[in-house]
């Protein structure tokens, strides 16, 4: 082997050691900078795991006060209606027609033009479409009806709802309730709209479980005025066992 050969193996050798040293030298630094700076990283740690705790605590009790409001009994929850709740009236009487077999006895006018005609069956609801239309309790109407009672003898009372503002089309509903069980008797409608070309009023009864009586008057412009009217008498189906 020459001299410049073994030069070099010499000098890989030098390096190599110098190499070990160092990664010795690295490993002592990096575990003393791990045991002196193990107790604050411990620290650090459990300061976040305690936000983290009360963060989610304060997560849980949210959901928990959420889902209890969300699941209290829908029956026990009272929705407060502003005016008579004629909707509600009505659906009732609609399932006692249907119950008990109730039919119509339907007499209709056209200008004078008189027909009478039975109803096999009725969709009530397509019946009392008009007086389903003019139910008062919508949020846009709070405030804009004055309430009067009137005592008409010892055995009725009526509940007078009349709009104060003309742009409404409902102007006036009547209930006359029947003392001292405090029943509805009779429902009375005035329904008013109009415009340039148009103008239509509508008079709506509904007695209970008889008969109820739609008036509509519609005057055009060009072609002048239309009348037309419906009675309606409820009564049971006849059935026919032979």
């Amino acid at each position: 082997m020459n001299y410049e050969n073994k030069s070099k193996i010499v000098a890989k050798q030098s390096r190599c050691s110098l190499l070990q040293m160092s990664c010795k030298w690295v490993k002592k630094l990096y575990a003393g900078f791990v045991n002196e700076s193990l107790p604050e990283i411990h620290f650090c740690l459990n300061i976040q795991m305690r936000r983290i705790s009360r963060l989610v605590a304060i997560i849980c009790i949210v959901i928990f006060v959420v889902f209890s409001i969300s699941c209290t009994n829908p029956e026990t929850a009272v929705v407060k209606k502003n005016y008579f709740d004629l909707t509600g009236f009505l659906d009732k009487e609609i399932s006692r027609l249907y119950k008990d077999s109730f039919i119509v006895v339907k007499t209709t006018s056209i200008n004078n033009s008189m027909d009478q005609h039975e109803m096999p069956w009725t969709d009530w609801r397509k019946e009392f479409a008009l007086f389903y239309g003019s139910d008062i309790n919508k949020s846009a109407y709070a405030g804009k009806y004055a309430i009067d009672t009137l005592e008409i003898d010892s055995l009725q009372r009526k509940i007078v709802y009349s709009s104060t503002d003309s742009a409404l089309r409902t102007r006036i509903l009547e209930v006359t309730y029947e003392l001292p069980e405090n029943e509805v008797t009779l429902i009375y409608v005035r329904n008013y709209s109009h415009n340039a070309m148009i103008t239509n009023s509508e008079d709506l009864y509904f007695e209970s479980g008889a008969t109820y009586i739609i008036k509509t008057k519609r005057r055009l412009v060009l072609f002048g005025e239309t009348t037309f009217a419906v009675k309606g008498d409820l009564v049971k189906k006849q059935h026919d066992y032979f």
